[in-house]
């Protein structure tokens, strides 16, 4: 059975509040799910810092340090759980990465070009980073899902939900066999 729920935030102090079942008992403290919620996904620029009660700093959204948690999720399964390294399945659900812009050499060396980029370049390297630090620790036992947009959707963009479902359906069509497979190790 799955039970265990990892929910990374960031600190005002650049550093990770994660909240997990395990962290509720070892504190004694019944965090609001729907704080917990809110502060995880309080994305800058979007939605202010929120304070949880119980933690002593305001928390905002877990993806500024925690863009792909599966290391998170992989460390308290071996560290927390004690689980056996060779049983760890891990399945990582991207978000979504945006591939339509592509790096020329004129507009990439512009200083306005990486004012606008260099957040979701960093953002991405990271993700990539940890993609492939989880091949190499438990190969094919990682298994991302991803889907690839041809031009950018913000994260306000209301209007652009059809869109979304579309990718959704489209990532589906094009990863039945891994989503099945997936389905098989979830089963087990």
């Amino acid at each position: 059975m799955i039970n265990h729920v990892l929910i990374p935030t960031s600190t005002e102090q650049k550093t990770l509040q994660v909240f997990s079942k395990d962290e509720c008992e070892t504190t004694r403290h019944d965090y609001c799910l729907v704080d917990v919620l809110t502060a995880a996904t309080a994305a800058p620029t979007y939605f202010p810092a929120f304070r949880v009660d119980g933690i002593q700093h305001d928390l905002m959204d877990g993806g500024l340090l925690a863009n792909n948690p599966a290391r998170l999720a992989y460390n308290h399964a071996v560290n927390d759980l004690n689980k056996d390294k060779n049983d760890i399945y891990v399945i990582s659900l991207g978000t979504g990465i945006d591939i339509g812009s592509v790096f020329n050499e004129k507009k990439s060396n512009s200083v306005l070009f990486w004012a606008q980029n260099i957040s979701d370049f960093m953002i991405e390297s990271h993700q990539n980073a940890i993609d492939q630090e989880m091949n190499d620790l438990i190969g094919d036992r990682y298994i991302k899902l991803q889907a690839y947009f041809s031009k950018p959707i913000s994260l306000d963009a209301c209007g652009k939900i059809g869109d979304l479902e579309n990718i959704g359906k489209q990532v589906i069509e094009e990863n039945t066999k891994l989503i099945d497979d997936i389905i098989k190790i979830l089963q087990n």
